[in-house]
């Protein structure tokens, strides 16, 4: 069963108008690592059929799990491409007590067959969809890789988080990797701010891993090019569902979920 949630808004000019393709200015790809799986008939739909006479830009936000599907979503052929993830994401094997340096060079496998030969270019390329990839720069403790020191780290973010949302900025700094030209807009309740970084040949790759890279489980991308020195991570940890509004265009955003409700940022972030 599909379920469609929509504010008065948006209900009315669906109302009025139909649930059209060009109502919608942005799409969101949430966090929550396997559970995307639930969602990958829809994208299927939605990448290849939905969208795909639309003439003008949608932008095209993710964050870990989300970001991978948008990444797909902005290649030139996205069922292709969603397959490709659907495919090698439920074939993954690892060892008995795999490490971290492991999980993390199978996810970037992982990545460069998403991409394939041509994937970054069409990405940057692409005049229609353009993405946004959300990543977290870590502060503090939250930036060593060594499990007990970055786990404190997490814990205090968490902690942070629970007591005031902004004070998460203390620890974890949003960074939206966006493609030249696509003028993306970010409103944030809780004014924790961030900042944008173009994306370009030479940092798509790890921008789109920086992403994905749960902590602990998989190893931060350090010193991402373009960006400020440090150390990058999932961007779940910031925006796990999201809970931002976006411009400057009016449009609506269609949000493909797998829960009824939306939860900004969860603990150490859910696998």
């Amino acid at each position: 069963m599909l379920d469609i949630y929509a504010g008065k808004s948006a209900l009315k000019q669906i109302e009025q108008q139909g649930f059209k393709a060009d109502l919608f200015d942005y799409i969101l790809g949430a966090s929550g690592g396997p559970k995307w799986f639930v969602l990958a008939g829809l994208d299927r739909y939605i990448f290849a059929e939905f969208f795909a006479t639309r003439q003008k830009p949608i932008q095209a936000i993710g964050s870990s799990a989300g970001a991978f599907r948008m990444a797909c979503f902005a290649q030139h052929d996205p069922l292709a491409a969603i397959n490709r993830l659907a495919q090698r994401y439920s074939q993954i094997t690892y060892s008995r007590k795999p490490t971290a340096r492991e999980i993390t060079e199978k996810g970037r496998g992982l990545l460069m067959h998403v991409l394939g030969e041509n994937g970054v270019e069409q990405i940057l390329n692409n005049d229609i969809v353009k993405a946004h990839f959300v990543v977290a720069r870590s502060k503090g403790l939250a930036r060593f890789e060594a499990s007990f020191l970055q786990g404190l780290g997490l814990a205090m973010s968490a902690g942070a988080n629970f007591a005031k949302r902004q004070w998460l900025s203390y620890f974890h700094q949003r960074v939206i990797f966006s493609v030249a030209g696509s003028q993306l807009s970010v409103f944030d309740p809780n004014h924790m701010g961030g900042i944008s970084v173009t994306l370009q040949q030479n940092n798509l790759a790890d921008a789109l891993m920086a992403s994905g890279a749960i902590p602990i489980i998989i190893n931060g991308v350090e010193n991402i090019a373009g960006a400020p020195k440090g150390v990058y991570r999932d961007g779940g940890i910031i925006d796990y569902h999201f809970d931002l509004s976006f411009g400057p265009s009016n449009g609506l955003t269609l949000y493909p979920h797998f829960y009824p409700n939306v939860v900004p940022m969860v603990g150490l972030i859910s696998p």
